[in-house]
């Protein structure tokens, strides 16, 4: 966002979007350890991300979030666009997977996430 506040400066027509990523195996493993939901734990950090921008004179025109209507279309009509003019496409891979988490201090991963996939 520093940035957005230089191109202000120098009178430049900004515009500052900024969100938090509510998504993946990081959210769910985090509000897992905190004993509250993924939708629980994003809502608490949002705030906090939002009040710490505040604090230091960040100027956001948009602090949303990645879970919010307005992001889930926008996500949709790009992926559509894309798909529509072939730069997407569907394979599929053979990757190694590991149940279970190899460390102890690691029991979360007993689902299926991301970054636990060894």
């Amino acid at each position: 966002m520093f940035s957005a506040r230089f191109c202000r400066a120098r009178g430049y027509e900004t515009l500052a979007i900024c969100a938090t990523d509510e998504h993946g195996a990081a959210i769910e493993l985090a509000a897992q350890e905190e004993g509250i939901s993924a939708a629980a734990y994003s809502a608490k950090w949002h705030q906090a991300q939002k009040d710490l921008g505040e604090k230091f004179g960040l100027s956001f025109d948009n602090f949303g979030r990645s879970s919010s209507p307005q992001n889930r279309e926008l996500t949709l009509h790009f992926a559509r666009a894309l798909w529509k003019n072939g730069f997407l496409d569907v394979r599929t891979t053979k990757q190694l997977f590991r149940h279970r988490w190899p460390f102890p201090a690691r029991p979360l991963c007993d689902r299926h996430l991301s970054h636990c996939n060894l």
